[in-house]
């Protein structure tokens, strides 16, 4: 059963309005979440884009990020979709590897990872659910 959490503090107000992920190979990076993924670029220079969904997510991207092992990922997307089964498809056919859909109380969860390795999540909730978004 869900309950519903009570927050106090002083961001409790708030909309997360984006994600900024430091990348080691920034145009290898900015391919993939244009073109394969659909994020559209709002802004872009030589180091850094801007991207959002049609919903209004917004994902920066930024190069800087160095290859040592204290520098390993540790961030994690997750995204809701609609119809995993499809999205999970489109995204095979892309050349993204994602993985097995699981059965979760929650909903139905998969899992891809971007070029650097850093995990995405999709997650279909159940029908209940979409009905009330």
């Amino acid at each position: 059963m869900a309950t519903k959490a009570s927050a106090v503090g002083p961001l409790t107000k708030i909309r997360i309005d984006g994600v900024f992920v430091y990348v080691q190979d920034f145009q290898m990076m900015l391919a993939f979440y244009r073109d394969t993924l659909g994020f559209a670029v709002t802004y872009s220079n030589d180091h850094f884009a801007s991207m959002r969904t049609r919903q209004g997510a917004e994902l920066d991207l930024h190069d800087g990020r160095n290859s040592s092992a204290d520098q390993a990922s540790h961030w994690f997307l997750h995204i809701t979709v609609d119809d995993i089964e499809a999205t999970s498809a489109e995204l095979n056919s892309l050349g993204v590897e994602v993985s097995e859909i699981k059965e979760e109380a929650y909903g139905r969860i998969a899992e891809f990872k971007d070029p650097e390795g850093n995990a995405i999540g999709l997650e279909e909730p159940p029908a209940h659910e979409q009905e009330d978004v």
